[in-house]
């Protein structure tokens, strides 16, 4: 058996002895409010006292039995109350000295210094560190020195104990000035370790390399603000109520989650994440503590000035106080989040910044993945979208996330480890992947502003993808529609074009069968001759519209002839190897389009052609010297745009008055 073992069993052995001489005291003076009394106390002290005995089980033997010390601090306090209480009911029955007359009210200390001990050997049963040493001593001191200017109080001792002999090391009654003083001080010393004492869990939280320490600690460093607060609960209670009927709420709070807290966080460190909460416990009570010390010195000096018990004083110095804290403690709030939580802080200020520069149109939604990655330190988060009616994850720029897919929650998607979903209104929009444990908990506490910019950005992708989608498909059809114009073309010359010239030389060989003197039949067969002639050229021109045989040969061939028929000189430069069909088709007539204007309405002495291929893109240039000023919204630029639209290309016209024209197209390739 070791020590801790061997220390956690005298625990009980005292406890037990404690809760013998409580059963003998009820005895002595049975009555159902000291019964009451009793079993409060008894219930403060089973919640450590079971834990402790929990983790003594567990193996956390030094910080169980210092769980298992504490629990016997509520017994030990109930034996002293009841002895008082049992001698003033029945006085002479039991054994009294000055010391206990004048300490037993002020072992409510221990209600205190206990937790604190405890917290301060947390997790392993001993100091953070050397440095440390003297807030444990400056907290046995402040109970120490609060119990001993108790017991040599040099106030009269209340009745019925007036007979009573006094300790022979009271102060005398023109030292009660200094008494006071002291017991002012050792209460505010008392407060000071305590509030250190929650500071020293936060340093060490802050310094831990173990990311399981430090979530630990998370779970201490939430409770142990219940020491303080309820001190202050104290204080608040005899102010208003003139008795210690609040801090009772806080002592059961205090003594019920400090137990708990520590078996979570020893036995299940990552039950759930409380670094939220840490930080409104702390700011409540520094808002409180402020308050109430401004409260107590407002209304102290407003009576000695006015005099007299003035309730409606009270009340308005309460609402005053009441307004001027209400921004504080938002400014407050802030600023312990960003000495307590500096990492969520960092993260809230940089989704801060980003929402602000996106509604400036400075910065894009997307950016969400680059913040997480740079503000958290965590290169291989990623944010994957859930875009409409599209399979899988996808990423800022599009791209489906290959390594993840999704599956049903709350597992998430496959491969991606620790993944964090973000909902809008219970839907999951978009998945946070590749985060740490505790990268996903600083995360998690500030997922509205995460849902809100990745609820921005997943509207973005899917609209782009949208709009990607619909330029595929009319890329798709228009590639269909100039094929089915090509074969329709090939039809037409093969078919129907034949046919006719075939009709036309067959009526030829009966012409020349007829006799000399048939003129009237030879003249019908030469009108209809004529007639097939006619719609054989239509016919042609027709095939032509529908897609320009000359392209057979490539679209610098079926470009040059344009240097040939003009009335002004038009120079053509064409570099260009293989290009889709429906390319060269709409370069063609862009081409065409453009060199008829110029020669129709520009009044030009010279037009360039040049095109070329360049970055998987046909470029397309058509200048001219003309007096400029096209209308971009006419007839002919207008079909031209359309043809460059439905290309999913781009076409830039410049046309300054008496400058010229300069026609820019680029159209892709792929």
């Amino acid at each position: 058996m070791g020590r801790s073992t061997a220390a956690a069993r005298a625990a009980t052995v005292v406890g037990g002895a404690c809760a013998i001489a409580v059963a003998v005291l009820l005895a002595l003076a049975p009555s159902w409010a000291h019964a009451r009394y009793a079993a409060l106390y008894v219930a403060l002290a089973a919640a450590p006292f079971a834990v402790g005995w929990f983790l003594v089980r567990a193996g956390a033997t030094r910080i169980g039995t210092l769980l298992v010390w504490m629990g016997v601090v509520p017994v030990l306090i109930a034996v002293t109350d009841l002895w008082r209480l049992v001698s003033e009911e029945q006085p002479g029955r039991l054994w009294v000295t000055g010391v206990l007359v004048g300490a037993a009210p002020l072992t409510w200390v221990l209600f205190y210094a206990a937790p604190a001990l405890v917290v301060l050997h947390f997790p392993d049963g001993r100091l953070p560190g050397h440095e440390w040493r003297w807030v444990p001593r400056a907290v046995v001191g402040s109970a120490l020195l609060l119990l001993t200017l108790g017991a040599v109080t040099p106030e009269p001792y209340p009745p019925p104990f007036e007979t009573v002999p006094r300790f022979r090391f009271a102060m005398p009654s023109d030292l009660a000035w200094l008494h006071g003083a002291l017991s002012v001080l050792a209460v505010l010393g008392l407060l000071g370790t305590l509030v250190v004492t929650g500071a020293a869990v936060g340093a060490r939280r802050r310094r831990a390399a173990n990311p399981r320490l430090r979530a630990q600690l998370r779970w201490i460093g939430l409770t142990v603000w219940t020491l303080p607060l309820t001190l202050l609960l104290c204080w608040l209670s005899y102010l208003l109520l003139d008795g210690p009927v609040l801090v009772l709420v806080g002592l059961a709070v205090m003594w019920l989650a400090l137990p708990l807290a520590t078996w979570a966080a020893v036995l299940h460190h990552d039950l759930y994440n409380l670094d939220r909460v840490r930080t409104v416990a702390a700011t409540v009570t520094a808002v409180s503590t402020l308050a109430l010390l401004v409260w107590t010195g407002v209304t102290a000096a407003a009576g000695s000035v006015v005099g007299g018990d003035r309730p409606a004083l009270v009340a308005a110095v309460t609402a005053v106080l009441i307004l001027a804290f209400l921004p504080l403690r938002s400014r407050l709030a802030h600023a312990l989040e960003r000495r307590l939580q500096p990492r969520r802080a960092a993260l809230r200020e940089a989704l801060d910044g980003l929402v602000s520069e996106v509604q400036a149109g400075t910065a894009m939604p997307e950016q969400l993945e680059g913040v997480l990655r740079s503000t958290l330190g965590a290169p291989a988060a990623r944010v994957g979208y859930l875009l409409p009616d599209l399979p899988g994850l996808w990423d800022g720029a599009g791209r489906p996330i290959a390594d993840y897919r999704v599956v049903v929650a709350p597992t998430g998607p496959e491969g991606a480890g620790a993944a964090l979903p973000v909902r809008v209104g219970g839907r999951e929009i978009a998945w946070v992947l590749g985060l740490e444990a505790e990268d996903q908990a600083v995360v998690e506490g500030l997922e509205g502003v995460v849902a809100l910019v990745a609820e921005l950005g997943r509207l973005r992708l899917g609209v782009t993808a949208a709009l990607r989608e619909a330029e595929e498909s009319r890329r798709r059809l228009q590639e269909v529609g100039y094929a089915e114009r090509r074969r329709l073309a090939q039809d037409l010359h093969d078919g129907a074009q034949q046919r006719l010239v075939s009709l036309g030389l067959t009526l030829r060989v009966a012409q020349r069968h007829l006799r000399a003197d048939d003129v009237a039949t030879s003249e019908l067969i030469d009108a209809a001759v004529a007639e097939l002639g006619t719609a054989v050229s239509e016919l042609r021109q027709l095939a032509h519209g529908i897609r320009p045989a000359c392209l057979d040969d490539g679209l610098g061939p079926a470009l040059a002839p344009l240097t040939q028929s003009g009335p002004v000189p038009v120079s053509v430069n064409v570099a260009v190897g293989s290009v889709p069909d429906s390319v060269a088709v709409t370069a063609y007539y862009v081409v065409m389009e453009a060199v008829t204007n110029a020669l129709k309405h520009a009044q030009a002495s010279q037009v360039a052609v040049h095109v070329e291929q360049r970055d998987g893109h046909l470029a397309v240039l058509v200048a001219d010297d003309g007096r400029g000023g096209a209308d971009p919204l006419g007839r002919g630029l207008s079909g031209v745009r359309d043809r460059v639209t439905a290309a999913n290309g781009r076409l830039d016209l410049v046309s300054p008055a008496t400058r010229g024209t300069r026609l820019a197209v680029l159209l892709p390739c792929g």
